[in-house]
């Protein structure tokens, strides 16, 4: 079991892990502050058929996030909002309209994300595999009755990879994305 305390936007976040009877971890987990004061990301990768889609994961949501648009428009409007009207964040938590805007925009920016890392690791996946699926499927072709020109098409590819070897993994992801005012899953 692995228990730590990590500090972030001046709060104490607790996380504990324990492998249970795999032969090897397959889930992982992101705590960091974010490029924006009072802002942080607690996210929680839940691995599936191996650890690959869970640290590829973790080790890129926060840039992924960083160049999402939805993140971008949250980061200009709630920074703008904040120097323009000089407000303190009492202030912007007593102005619903402004903050269901901005929450709305963190929300659509975890699902733009999580979208982007999906398309990102299955290319990923995909680019690692090809070469070596075209060498593996030619060196049995004289025992598999198959016409291996087709796996010169990537949808076949992946169709051929993924439900006849079943490789490849994932992960369910769960994160946080706590501002100065509201906590944001996704």
């Amino acid at each position: 079991m692995d228990v730590k305390c990590d500090a972030i936007s001046g709060h104490l976040v607790g996380h504990s892990s324990i492998q249970g009877w795999r032969s090897n971890m397959e889930d992982k987990h992101v705590i960091e502050d974010l490029n924006l004061a009072g802002h942080s990301i607690l996210g929680v990768f839940d691995g599936h058929n191996g650890s690959e889609c869970s640290l590829y994961c973790s080790a890129n949501i926060v840039n992924t996030l960083y160049n999402s648009k939805k993140w971008k428009e949250y980061k200009n409007k709630y920074t703008e909002y904040m120097t323009n009207k000089n407000k303190s964040h009492q202030q912007l938590h007593n102005e619903n309209e402004k903050l269901k805007e901005l929450n709305t925009l963190i929300g659509q920016a975890i699902v733009e994300t999580y979208i982007t890392l999906d398309e990102e690791y299955y290319n990923t996946v995909i680019n690692l595999y090809n070469n070596e699926l075209i060498h593996y499927a030619k060196s049995f072709q004289p025992k598999i009755k198959f016409d291996i020109n087709f796996l010169n098409n990537k949808t076949d590819i992946h169709d051929y990879f993924f439900q006849d070897f079943m490789v490849g993994g994932g992960c369910t992801a769960v994160c946080a994305i706590i501002t100065p005012t509201h906590v944001i899953v996704g």
